[in-house]
Formats: structure tokens, sequence, C-alpha cells
């Protein structure tokens, strides 16, 4: 006799029967089915809760029985997912956030590349104690990073400036740090002219991007002494000449961002020309660089500029000392003590003639190409950033102390570079970082946390390992049990006296 039903009862009962394991439903569902179709109350429109209960236990039944059976034909391959299912389940469970905390000291040995590391937007590390640039694309699988190390032991790619690397062949995009090392800023080269600017809070992960600055290249420039807003230059592709830019660029001028990723006045006695700016520790005082590299005082309430004599360029964001009484840049030092415009010597000038602490003519300090300042670990110790060889001879990059009274140079930390395949470049920590570098010397992390994530390639490597040896095991004894039970089995009867 023909069933007669509601549609809406047969899907409801077809919905719970995809619950079962494929097989058992090419064999089993239709007569299922038409067995609860057949006992249905008249009138019925979907399964009773009784129903549901029986189908869902029953389904976990099969599932169960369907596992016994995979296990028994593949247990390698059984054994591998249950390692690898289980160890994820234990990695996401026991990994908490990464420890958030304030930039006080360097360890003295800094991460090295990695592929494994997590990024900021996934897994915030929290304020930073260094930024930096990893490797240069040359090497067959050398993909450059830039990575910031939060002050918790916590290491993550700053995939902000990563995600922005129009035009620079696989280079992150341009990224600033700011000086309590809780927000980075980022910049962008742009081939249509429409470049802007993003900040990212590396507590949490937020970003704020501005809209178009009209401009194909905007680098950030320096943050405010306080951390709330950023100076940006904006201009054409660095690399091309005006007549070779892709788009018609207007002048080159410097703006003024908060946070949020809006526009903001400039600082008093700023011009929007200006080449280059540094606050002073405190705020008080800028020094400002014009686009011919002549250096001025500005204080910073009324705009009244100082100029300094001096022609030079400021050799980076940390330029001043921490007392403000000295000025770090970069130029070359004539045998009569003038200073001429150079990349290749660090000239240390005295800003105020009066301070009777310091001697009235420029420091030089011969570095090198290729060096950097990162900042002052004190008012009179400069950091900076150069290549050096460790104890094996192998090339590393080093943060090196210069004290300059008495010259002596001191290792602060080291990053490793792998022999030199991995260039490590634009170095950035915070002050509150570098002044405590030369106190006690913190011992690095036993690992530094690269993020839950990065755990999975060994969960992966040991459920491989475990399902192969489940697999050669379980090979070996179907091979050798038949033989095992012939013979326990002829043994019985002779024991019996019935084998012959």
């Amino acid at each position: 006799m023909a069933v007669v039903t509601d549609g809406s009862l047969e899907s409801s009962y077809r919905r719970l029967l995809r619950l079962y394991p494929s097989r058992w439903r090419q064999h089993r569902e239709e007569e299922v089915l038409a067995v609860l179709l057949q006992a249905a109350a008249p009138g019925q429109a979907r399964a009773t809760p009784a129903e549901r209960h029986d189908l869902l236990l029953a389904a976990g039944r099969e599932h169960g029985r369907a596992a016994q059976r995979a296990a028994r034909r593949a247990p390698g391959r059984t054994a591998a997912l249950a390692v690898l299912v289980g160890g994820t389940g234990f990695v996401l469970v026991t990994a908490g956030a990464p420890v958030q905390a304030a930039p006080s000291a360097l360890p003295p040995v800094l991460p090295a590349y990695s592929y494994l590391t997590q990024s900021v937007s996934t897994s915030p590390p929290g304020p930073a104690v260094a930024a930096y640039r990893q490797g240069n694309g040359a090497e067959l699988a050398d993909f450059p990073q830039a990575v910031v190390v939060g002050a918790g032991g916590a290491v993550r790619r700053l995939d902000l400036a990563e995600d922005r690397d129009e035009a620079m062949q696989g280079s992150p995009g341009s990224f600033l740090l700011s000086p309590d090392g809780s927000h980075v800023a980022s910049g962008r080269y742009d081939l249509s002219g429409q470049a802007d600017i993003a900040v990212q809070d590396l507590r949490t992960g937020k970003v704020a991007t501005t809209s178009s600055l009209g401009h194909p290249s905007v680098t950030p420039v320096a943050w405010s002494p306080d951390g709330t807003s950023v100076l940006a230059s904006l201009g054409g592709l660095p690399w091309l000449a005006p007549e070779d830019q892709p788009v018609p660029v207007p002048p080159a001028r410097l703006v003024l961002l908060g946070l949020d990723g809006g526009l903001l006045p400039l600082p008093a006695g700023v011009s929007d020309d200006a080449a280059q700016v540094a606050w002073a520790p405190g705020g008080g005082r800028l020094v400002v660089q014009t686009a011919d590299h002549e250096l001025a005082v500005v204080d910073a309430a009324t705009g009244a500029p100082r100029r300094l004599g001096v022609s030079a360029d400021l050799a980076g964001v940390q330029a001043w000392s921490p007392d403000g009484a000295l000025l770090a840049t970069s130029g070359a030092c004539s045998p009569e003590g003038r200073i001429g415009v150079s990349t290749y010597d660090l000239v240390v000038i005295p800003v105020d003639a009066s301070d009777s602490t310091d001697a009235a003519a420029p420091t030089c300090i011969p570095v090198g190409v290729g060096n950097q300042l990162v900042g002052w670990a004190a008012p009179r110790v400069l950091v900076l950033s150069t290549t050096t060889e460790d104890q094996t001879g192998a090339e590393q990059h080093a943060l090196v102390s210069v004290d300059l009274q008495d010259g002596t140079r001191t290792e602060l930390a080291t990053i490793p570079t792998g022999s030199g395949n991995y260039h490590v470049g634009d170095v950035q920590v915070p002050a509150e970082a570098l002044a405590g570098s030369l106190g006690e010397r913190l011992h690095p992390p036993v690992a530094w946390d690269r993020g839950p994530l990065a755990q999975w390639p060994g969960v992966v490597l040991v459920a491989g390992a475990v399902g192969g040896l489940v697999a050669v095991a379980a090979a070996v004894a179907r091979r050798v049990g038949p033989g095992l039970t012939d013979r326990s089995a002829r043994r019985r009867d002779d024991e019996r006296g019935v084998g012959s």
C-alpha cells in the first residue's frame, strides 16, 4: 500500500538522516525513511521530539561503528587524524593572549627570521620593544618581513606594512614605531597618486586609515612625544625623476595626522615644505630641517625659530639627546671642523653654545655606509644599528652603544641574520627600552611567542610521525599475524595429539 504523507514530514526526516555516515545512507536511508513515514501519525508535519532523539543517538552509534571500521582498515591515518585534532585543540585551548608589557629594556638577542610568525592583526603582541625589517628578497625562499617584538616576548609580523607594498617588489611599506611602542604608522606608495597612511594599535590590532592624501608617496616622519599624532611626508615616487612620475605630482609637503587618521594643524613654526622634523624630549622644542639642509630649533609654544648655522640632515627620529643638549645629524666633518652634507658620518652638534658641559665643536663619529642611528641610551651615549660578526665569524646585526666621552662601544643586542642571508634594517626601539638596556641585562625567552598558529606545523609533524609508525606496525601485524596464528593452532593440535 502506498504511503501518502505531507512533503514537509519527509523533509524533516531526511534532514535528520543526513547526519548518518554516507555508506549507511546508501544502503539503509530509503528503507528507514519508508518505515518512519509508515509509522507517522495522521496529519503529522515533522519529526516528533522522541523521533529526533532516537535518530540522533542512532546516528552517533553509526558514526562510531564507521570510525571503528576505518581504524581497522587504515590505523595509521586514524591515529594521525586523532593526534592532529587533539593537538590542534590543545594548542588553541592552552594558547592565551600574549603577555603585554611596557617596553623597558632590550633582550640581548632579538628574534631571527622565521616563516611561522603570526601577524599583528590576528594576535596583537602589545607594546613593542623593537621593530625592524628582515630579508631582502634576494634568496629563493626569502620573503621580506616587517617584525615587531613585544615587550612580553611576543613576535609578530607587521602585516599592515607588508600589505601596503605596492611598487616595492615585495618589501614592506614604510613604518614608524610610536615613542611608547604602542602604535605603528605605515605609509604607502601608490602608482595612481592616491596614497594614504594607516595607524595600527599594537595592543588591539585595530587600524585607522586616512583617505587619499593626493600623492604617490606617503611616509611617516615623526611622532609627537605624547604619541597622539604623527607627521607624514607627501611626495612623488622617490626613485623616479619629476618628469618620470606616473601621474602629475603636487608639491611635496608635510601633514600632521591623529590616531584616528584625521588631519590636524601643523605644529607652530613648522612649515609644510620642511624636509624633516624631530621633537625634543618633553615636546617643548622641535628641530626643523629645511629642503636646503639648514637646521633650526623652534619653540613649540610660540613657533619662534633659532637657526643653528649648520648644514646637515637629521640622523633619525630620535635625533635629540635625552637632556635636549645635543643633536645627532648625518654629515661629514672636515679637518677644519666644518660640517658638510653627507650620509657617511654621524655628527653630534650642541644645540646651545652656552652649554658648558659640551664643547662648541661638533663630535664626528665615522660609522660607514649602511649604519643607522637608532637613538640615545643616555645623554652622552648613542645607539647605532650596524653589522658585526659573532664568535664564529658569522655575520650578524647588532645594536651598539657609543659613549661620546670616552669612545667606548658596547654591544647591547644582536639580531641573527643567517650569515647575512636575511638582511636586517630600519631598526626602531623606543627611548625607554634603549635607556633600560644600559642596566641589568634581560634574559631572552626560552622560546619566542610567535602566535598559536605557529605551533601547527609541529602538531602536523607529530601527527604524521605517529600515523606512519602506526601504519608500519599494522602492516607488520597483518603480514606476521596469520603465520603466528597458524603456528599456535598447530602447537595446540600437537599437544592434544590431533596433529599429523
